[in-house]
């Protein structure tokens, strides 16, 4: 069985600070992949095709890495097919270049926050808006000038129904999907734009704000069936949402990926998955109930109390999962 989702985590550094990011939580120490590793890694997928597409993805901003080059450069010379995401804050002539002339497969840019009052949001101290911007522009000028098949899909936040204190940026989708369309021109269908919704980073967030959490022994989720995620020093974990790797089912630096994603401990938490049982502590927590009462204590009131009552908000609302609250 091949993995739909295999990510490496070039760094968990981060040139932002979003205050929506478990990033500001992790407790794991800062570091960048080995060169020694990332060519492993890609040597594997070469010559066993266990992934179609190996993603630059998980903490941190994959280019930060000092050799992000070198490692897109020899993918391309292996076969191996790249995604990036990135928070779009790096976007320099010379990273853009990489990203063209590397060929990669697809980028994903976490922009989230379209405009300047917004990007608030990024605690991006070092680079201005404006700059923000004109690097997102400047890629996307660089592909159509350079008929590029990559294709680049932008991400934005939409934080209507985030009721977090300090979280605010997308409210309308419409409006901000043609903000970001006014751009650039023309539009084909390697561009796209999709809209999420602020996580709670597997309940850690809510927990981490002082929101009690009952941990549920029941439950599923296709992560484990889908995903291995390794972070810089090796460490793998089957789950996008453990930025702390609690849930460590290997080191890529001793083991194969198909011996990892093949092992006991993989095996376990399959095996639950399917018996609707979830064995570890982290998966639990995810799965938990919300007490609603300590999360009204710890959540922005006053975006609640404006959103009024209004049939297709409450709906929104039940939709979302008011199922994961319990009342004491």
């Amino acid at each position: 069985m091949g993995i739909k989702w295999l990510r490496i985590e070039l760094t968990n550094a981060c040139n932002f600070n979003c205050a929506y990011c478990a990033e500001q939580y992790m407790t794991r120490k800062k570091g960048f992949m080995d060169m020694s590793l990332a060519k492993k890694i890609i040597n594997e997928i070469s010559e066993t095709h266990i992934s179609d597409v190996l993603g630059l993805q998980f903490m941190g901003e994959g280019l930060l890495h000092p050799k992000f080059d070198e490692i897109a450069s020899y993918a391309k010379d292996r076969g191996v097919k790249l995604h990036l995401t990135t928070n779009a804050g790096l976007l320099t002539d010379k990273n853009i270049d990489s990203i063209l002339d590397h060929e990669l497969k697809s980028v994903y840019l976490s922009l989230f926050t379209p405009d300047e009052h917004s990007y608030s949001l990024r605690g991006g101290a070092n680079k201005n808006y404006e700059d923000y911007e004109r690097g997102v522009k400047n890629l996307i000028r660089e592909k159509f000038k350079r008929k590029s098949g990559i294709k680049i899909s932008i991400g934005l936040l939409n934080t209507q129904y985030c009721f977090l204190p300090g979280i605010d940026a997308v409210k309308n989708n419409d409006k901000a999907r043609r903000l970001v369309y006014s751009w650039f021109s023309p539009i084909n269908e390697d561009i796209s734009i999709t809209f999420v919704e602020v996580g709670t980073w597997a309940n850690q967030l809510l927990v981490k704000r002082g929101v009690k959490v009952t941990p549920n022994e029941k439950g599923f989720c296709p992560s484990p069936f889908e995903q291995l995620f390794i972070a810089w020093d090796g460490t793998c974990t089957p789950c996008c949402l453990d930025y702390d790797c609690n849930i460590k089912v290997g080191d890529a630096n001793r083991d194969s990926i198909a011996s990892i994603w093949n092992n006991d401990r993989y095996k376990r938490i399959r095996e639950g998955m399917n018996n609707n049982l979830l064995i570890e502590p982290y998966c639990q927590t995810c799965r938990g109930k919300i007490n609603l009462f300590s999360f009204l204590r710890r959540s922005d009131i006053w975006k609640l109390l404006r959103m009024g009552f209004s049939r297709e908000k409450l709906q929104y609302i039940c939709a979302r999962g008011w199922r994961r609250f319990k009342l004491i």
